[in-house]
């Protein structure tokens, strides 16, 4: 049964709760859920969990709690799958699941700074950790009690430490435009998409005002948000959102 299975991970020591087959959680918001954050370690709770709301999967929540941290390699990314191929050696042969979609879970201790990425470093590749949840595809809890931590040189290539770009205009801005690339610049994971759109319609309205070029805002917004580590995509998109096309 599913739930022998999450009380045996509870067991090991990891976080689980109840998960429907689209990989959502079981307990409904309307019924008070809150996702990942009802995972439990405690047998009686995990017990009730599944009386109560009953899935077919098992989620086990990612960072400290768990003391996990999880590489998702997506299958349906080819290079993703070649990511992974270059880097085996380097990944320090860490306890790793098939995923129902063919692709591999990589399962590791937990790191201090290690939260949730999508497509990063490449597309195809997430990271779980502090803010998340995997599912647990294998059918019995790992024997090993100790995971390798998650790799150093990893969590530099994904989190990059910032630095403040130097830079020199000659915008004729009257200094409007640096403080504001520092704000884009030092903005966390999920607001940069939103502090980006606030710094190019503060642009745009400079830009209005003849006291800013169009192509100088999007270089200098475009090199800022690259290092708060938004993707090219993303950035071009909410730009050209906030600037027209």
């Amino acid at each position: 049964m599913v739930v022998d299975l999450a009380l045996e991970l509870a067991t090991r020591g990891w976080a689980v709760f109840p998960c429907r087959s689209d990989k959502r959680p079981a307990r409904p918001k309307s019924d008070g859920g809150t996702g990942f954050h009802d995972a439990s370690r405690n047998p009686d709770r995990v017990k009730d969990l599944w009386k109560r709301w009953p899935g077919p999967l098992v989620g086990v929540a990612t960072g400290p709690f768990s003391n996990l941290a999880v590489l998702d390699i997506d299958a349906k990314h080819p290079q993703a799958l070649a990511w992974l191929e270059r880097h085996e050696a380097m990944l320090g042969v860490p306890w790793r699941l098939k995923t129902r979609s063919g692709g591999w879970h990589l399962y590791y201790g937990n790191v201090p700074g290690v939260r949730c990425t999508a497509g990063r470093p490449i597309a195809g590749v997430d990271v779980r950790g502090f803010g998340g949840y995997v599912i647990f595809w294998g059918d019995a809890a790992p024997t090993q009690l100790w995971l390798r931590p998650f790799p150093k040189w990893l969590i530099t290539e994904i989190w990059p430490p910032k630095k403040l770009v130097k830079r020199t205009t000659s915008t004729g801005d009257g200094g409007f435009l640096p403080p504001l690339l520092a704000v884009v610049e030092r903005a966390g994971e999920g607001i940069r998409n939103n502090v980006l759109y606030w710094a190019a319609c503060r642009c745009r309205e400079r830009i209005e005002e003849g006291q800013l070029t169009r192509q100088d805002a999007l270089r200098w917004l475009f090199a800022a948000a690259s290092h708060a580590g938004l993707p090219a995509p993303e950035i071009w998109a909410t730009l050209h959102s906030a600037l027209g096309p």
